[in-house]
């Protein structure tokens, strides 16, 4: 999180966030995100002129988020990871659908225990633009929030950057 973050998004990567009771999983606010709040569709274009910025929330600078990697936060209660894939940015629910894990740490070391039998678990392919569950390895579609073994679906979230900054729409 930056200095300059607004007062409701929290990192997820330290001490700073909010008690777990306080927090919505991006899967359980689905139908939310499936457009815009007036029921039309939001300008997802920074340099087009009908882009509203006010209906983004800024996360991260591009280079709080390194490539390959996902950052958690939390958004108006709400958890979400973003991963950096080469310079897209992606927004989808920082928890896994099979036992809540959080997608952010995909890739992380050694993230069950000391004795993990992996020195990594999970991780983001920038090819085939998914993200790969830390605790079992689901893969999930950074696109469409879609685990394709399962038919299962999280939320993902309108992504964008606007000069340097990363931002969220919830």
């Amino acid at each position: 999180m930056t200095a300059d973050s607004p007062s409701d998004v929290t990192c997820d990567h330290g001490g700073c966030g909010e008690a777990a009771s306080d927090i919505k999983a991006a899967s359980d606010v689905e139908a939310e995100t499936e457009t815009a709040a007036d029921g039309g569709t939001t300008v997802t274009d920074p340099d087009d002129e009908a882009f509203d910025r006010e209906a983004f929330t800024k996360v991260a600078t591009v280079d709080e988020i390194a490539a390959g990697e996902g950052e958690g936060y939390t958004v108006k209660g709400i958890e979400i990871a973003v991963f950096n894939l080469d310079g897209e940015f992606y927004a989808i629910s920082n928890r896994c659908a099979h036992q809540r894990a959080p997608l952010h740490k995909a890739g992380d070391r050694k993230i069950n225990a000391e004795d993990t039998w992996t020195e990594k678990r999970g991780g983001v392919n920038v090819e085939d633009c998914t993200v790969s569950c830390p605790w079992h390895l689901w893969e999930w579609d950074l696109e469409t929030g879609v685990h394709e073994a399962s038919g299962k679906r999280i939320g993902t979230f309108d992504c964008v950057v606007d000069g340097e900054d990363v931002l969220v729409r919830i």
